[in-house]
């Protein structure tokens, strides 16, 4: 939903030239998002990124309240996986 929010306020904005951004876990959300949408981006750029989080210290607590249990369905929200 951003892009449309984006595009109705900066109607001089050129959505076919958009790059993501995101920090930490804002980073993790970028890949992701770019990863899963190539065609829809000119590309993405992260600082301290968590790229890994299935596999990571901290990520399988948060993965398992969000996700559940079961670490497959993770896979498809961790930019490393999704690469892979």
């Amino acid at each position: 939903e951003l892009p449309e929010i984006l595009s109705a306020n900066f109607p001089r904005l050129d959505r076919q030239n958009c790059t993501l951004l995101g920090h930490s876990m804002g980073g993790c959300g970028s890949l992701q998002i770019y990863l899963k949408n190539p065609n829809k981006y000119k590309g993405c750029s992260c600082i301290n990124a968590v790229t890994n989080p299935c596999n990571g210290v901290w990520g399988p607590k948060p993965l398992t309240a969000y996700l559940g249990d079961n670490p497959d369905s993770w896979k498809k929200w961790d930019p490393t996986e999704v690469v892979a």
